[in-house]
């Protein structure tokens, strides 16, 4: 199984609006993995993928809420799958709602 990687960086939150960390119009079944090892008590981040299906509406496909310290603090989403048109795309954001604004690393993958 090759995995493959299409995005990745460190992104310092910017506050209670969504910073993108990805957005993608290739196809893959794509899984995000970010480094929530910077969070401390009183820190909550917001992980969420956006899927966009036959020139549909775009829609929240996934949502993840991490708060405070993380004793296993490497997350992984859930495979989100798309198939690679302008009618059909995947986006991928992190929002910190609260605490001291914190870089967290990333990088999206495709998996397959």
């Amino acid at each position: 199984m090759a995995v493959t990687s299409v995005a990745a960086g460190n992104l310092l939150a910017t506050g209670s609006q969504q910073d993108i960390l990805a957005a993608n119009t290739t196809a893959g079944v794509f899984v995000v993995i970010v480094d929530t090892n910077p969070m401390v008590a009183g820190d909550i981040m917001e992980l969420r993928i956006f899927n966009k299906v036959n020139n549909n509406t775009e829609r929240l496909a996934y949502y993840a809420v991490y708060a405070h310290v993380q004793a296993q603090p490497i997350k992984f989403s859930v495979p989100v799958p798309s198939f690679g048109t302008a009618t059909d795309t995947i986006r991928v954001s992190l929002v910190q709602t609260a605490g001291t604004f914190r870089t967290f690393p990333y990088r999206v993958v495709t998996v397959g």
